[in-house]
C-alpha cells in the first residue's frame, strides 16, 4: 500500500493506522506481549495475543515479528537500538532476571 492508497482513506495518516493496514505489530504491541509471555502469566499473554490478532494482524507476521525481535535481543543488535520503547523493556527485563 502506497501513502497516496492512504491518503484515499480520508483519515489522518498515523503510525497505528499503517501497521494496522499492512498488519504488522508495532515495537510497543510486540514487546508487551514479549513482557508478558516472559512474565509467565499464560492467560493475559493469551488475551494479548488475540488482541492482536483481532485487529488485523496476520497471525504469522505477528510469529515472525516475534521471533525477530527475541533473535535481535540474543544477539545484542536489540541493544543497538536506542528508541525508548526497547531501552525500558530491557530494564523491566532485566530488573526481573
Amino acid at each position: 500500500m502506497t501513502l497516496e492508497q492512504l491518503s484515499l482513506l480520508g483519515k489522518r495518516i498515523t503510525m497505528p493506522l499503517t501497521y494496522e493496514l499492512i498488519g504488522i505489530v508495532s515495537d510497543e504491541d510486540l514487546l508487551e506481549l514479549l513482557a508478558t509471555a516472559l512474565s509467565s502469566d499464560t492467560s493475559n499473554t493469551i488475551k494479548c495475543a488475540r488482541e492482536l490478532i483481532r485487529s488485523r494482524i496476520d497471525p504469522m507476521q505477528l510469529i515472525s515479528q516475534l521471533a525477530s525481535q527475541i533473535m535481535d535481543i540474543l544477539s545484542g543488535k536489540f541493544q543497538d537500538d536506542a528508541s525508548e520503547i526497547k531501552r525500558q523493556f530491557l530494564k523491566d527485563i532485566l530488573t526481573n532476571c
